[in-house]
């Protein structure tokens, strides 16, 4: 007998639009693309990080599933399908840092860090605002966390 294991999907809609641009980073499931959007679908369980670039502005959420959260502030993100808890919102140069640095963790974490615990997200971000973000300052917080 065969059993399946269920898994909760978020799923990130990137339309074409040139209002705004979206990106998504997160424990990868699969993707799918219309003539006119992809659809990309991650697992929900682990964080899910959303860029948004407007002109002139741009803003990233730190996000997980509100139910591995204790969190009363859950939100509805554009492009994103499911309600999500915002641990971390970052912008301006905190936003530019942390996306110079997230090919660095997910090397660093191969690829694991979307499953780790919120604590080293909230870390991340308050190096990324300091601007702190070193490769060894960035190494010292992955090895608190990857074992």
């Amino acid at each position: 007998m065969l059993y399946s294991i269920s898994m909760d999907i978020v799923t990130v809609r990137i339309p074409a639009t040139d209002f705004y641009s979206l990106f998504a980073e997160g424990s990868f499931l699969k993707m799918e693309k219309t003539e006119t959007e992809y659809y990309i679908d991650f697992n929900a369980d682990n964080v899910l990080i959303v860029f948004y670039h407007f002109p002139f502005h741009r803003r990233l959420y730190i996000t997980c599933n509100p139910a591995k959260f204790n969190n009363k502030e859950i939100h509805v993100l554009e492009g994103v399908d499911n309600e999500r808890s915002v641990l971390v919102q970052l912008q301006g140069r905190a936003f530019d840092r942390f996306k110079r640095s997230l090919d660095f963790i997910k090397k660093e974490t191969d690829n694991t860090c979307f499953s780790l615990q919120n604590e080293f997200w909230f870390q991340m971000a308050n190096l990324m605002r300091a601007g702190k973000n070193s490769t060894l300052n960035m190494k010292t917080v992955i090895s608190r966390f990857v074992h």
